[in-house]
């Protein structure tokens, strides 16, 4: 058996006709990538030599022309794993081509991974896509980037979606990242999804991370019916990641958003309190030295149990306020093994405390004791010269700044898996 190329072959708007005779002669081609194409009787026509083949993917992007037609083809004449719509020409899919992607969902046997991208706005899509969606048992990762409202008339979308998910049985992936539905229709999505088996990845762009959205979150991670292992919501301008970590189906919640809510972080923060299979948490984004930001993390970082791997890379900890909480809370939660800090959670007054880590057999930090630490610190202090802009960092900065490279270092104080 000849083995098929993953390298895509690009066919072109002014190449169309004699770029598909090269993909007929070329039996090991996988992977259509049809860019700008105009899809005319005379290329649907030569399409046909391809019937018989089996393609890894076949992507669309900006065609246009006679769209149903060729949707058709390629969803019903054609086995594929892939099939991908991209398209910025207003109106190039039109109610014709909706109609037909459903009807070509009904009837692929083959199909694993469905991906629609950009102008997209049909007011049969959320019927078609209903029907198609129901009928498409194969179909195992569904993925939307829209670009502007794809139902003109009503939104029906996000229903559409939370009614049908449930009936895909083998859907295991969903990306919802520009998807242009509002809060109501997203709070009906994960409605439908707490209840979906077999869902593993889940991407979503939301609104607002209000209460109602909490709820729907807190169901979704506390349902024993859910198998979630990464969830990504985009949240604005914030991303909050739920990812697996290792194959023993641990999970990690990374917070990285450039800016965060206290409200909104103690509203998340429920969530992750509720999912236990939550073993690293990496807030090294979290750019903030506001105490109360830091004060609304420190409770749920205390409660997190099973919690063993935190990232404070970007906190500016003081020693007063909220960094002195947030540090005790670290403490109290038995279950952290390894902590990465920065350069400025390190302070003299400090060291007692991360010492303290050590007790338990955690074993976060090389030395044992206070008296057994500094000495590693001060051995390459006078090496060490750091400055912030024109002005050169105080002493006692410039010791935290090497507590840092020592962290970071291959034989760091912190762990060996940095």
């Amino acid at each position: 058996m000849t083995k098929a190329s993953k390298v895509p072959m690009w066919i072109t708007q002014d190449e169309t006709l004699s770029d598909l005779s090269t993909v007929h002669e070329d039996t090991k081609v996988s992977n259509l990538r049809f860019v700008y194409v105009d899809f005319t009787d005379e290329v649907l026509e030569r399409l046909q030599d391809l019937s018989s083949r089996e393609f890894e993917t076949i992507c669309l992007f900006s065609c246009r022309g006679k769209m149903d037609a060729a949707i058709s083809f390629f969803l019903g004449q054609m086995r594929i794993r892939e099939f991908v719509v991209n398209t910025f020409i207003p109106d190039s899919f039109d109610d014709s081509a909706a109609m037909a992607l459903g009807k070509g969902l009904e009837v692929t046997t083959t199909l694993k991974r469905l991906h629609l991208h950009g102008c997209l706005a049909s007011r049969q899509f959320p019927d078609a896509l209903r029907h198609g969606l129901e009928n498409c048992p194969s179909l195992e990762h569904l993925e939307f980037n829209l670009a502007q409202k794809i139902d003109r008339s009503g939104n029906r979308v996000g229903r559409v979606l939370a009614e049908v998910l449930p009936k895909i049985p083998n859907l295991n992936k969903l990306v919802l990242r520009k998807n242009q539905l509002d809060s109501r229709q997203l709070l009906m999505l994960l409605k439908g999804l707490v209840t979906h088996t077999l869902i593993k990845e889940l991407e979503m762009a939301i609104p607002c991370l209000d209460k109602k959205m909490v709820v729907r979150l807190r169901q979704l991670a506390e349902s024993p019916q859910n198998n979630i292992e990464r969830l990504n919501l985009l949240i604005d301008d914030h991303h909050f990641n739920l990812h697996k970590l290792s194959s023993e189906g641990s999970c990690s919640y990374c917070i990285t958003p450039k800016m965060a809510d206290p409200q909104d972080m103690d509203y998340l923060g429920r969530v992750a309190v509720a999912n236990t299979k939550i073993t690293g948490m990496d807030l090294s984004f979290l750019a903030s030295k506001e105490d109360d930001l830091i004060l609304s993390i420190a409770p749920w970082i205390a409660r997190m149990r099973g919690l063993k791997y935190l990232n404070i890379e970007g906190f500016r900890l003081q020693p007063e306020g909220g960094g002195e909480e947030f540090v005790m809370a670290m403490i109290s939660n038995t279950s952290i093994e390894q902590v990465i800090l920065s350069s400025g959670c390190v302070y003299a007054s400090w060291i007692t405390h991360f010492a303290d880590l050590n007790k338990g057999g955690r074993r976060l930090l090389e030395a044992d004791d206070v008296e057994s630490l500094w000495p590693l610190v001060l051995s390459k202090a006078c090496k060490a010269t750091y400055t912030g802009g024109k002005e050169s960092i105080p002493q006692e900065n410039r010791r935290a700044n090497v507590v840092y490279d020592l962290l970071r270092s291959q034989a760091g104080l912190l762990g060996a898996n940095m």
